[in-house]
């Protein structure tokens, strides 16, 4: 993840207190040197990580009940950020995201209920134990070894 505060809505990254597009921020850099003034890695680092983030970034695009729309830009308003911030920051804390900016697995497992949701509880002796979910053949389903098409290949070894 980048260290550079980024708005994806707007293509603009915030350095040294001030939001700058690309072209904003090459300009500034371009100012800094004609001024004699070298320390341009932040600001470089900075061009790189918005350039790298709207490399990255794709469209979404969903349908969702007008109420629920209706709260998402009351949150939005409310705080001045973006309707896409806010449903993007929704969206990382709901699947997760690690810090190198990839999903994984973990992240996309099964979530408890959400509040509101209450689960019933079961008593220990009513807990289902575990299932095998392995198919079971019956034993006179079940091939010989023995026998040329029973067993896998790996039991019998190559056929000459």
């Amino acid at each position: 993840m980048s260290d550079f505060q980024i708005d994806l809505d707007q293509g603009k990254v915030s350095f040294d207190g001030v939001w700058y597009d690309a072209d904003e921020l090459a300009s500034r850099i371009t100012q800094m040197l004609g001024a004699k003034d070298f320390h341009i890695g932040q600001a470089g680092q900075a061009l790189e990580a918005l350039q790298a983030a709207i490399a990255d970034a794709r469209e979404l695009t969903v349908k969702v009940p007008a109420s629920l729309l209706s709260a998402l830009e009351g949150i939005a308003a409310g705080e001045s950020r973006s309707l896409g911030e806010v449903v993007r920051e929704a969206l990382v804390r709901t699947v997760g995201q690690g810090g190198d900016g990839a999903i994984s697995a973990e992240t996309l497992a099964p979530r408890p209920a959400p509040s509101g949701v209450m689960p019933v509880p079961l008593a220990a002796e009513a807990a289902p134990g575990p299932v095998d979910l392995t198919p079971k053949k019956k034993a006179e389903e079940a091939p010989d070894p023995e026998s040329e098409t029973g067993g896998s290949w790996f039991d019998r070894g190559p056929q000459s």
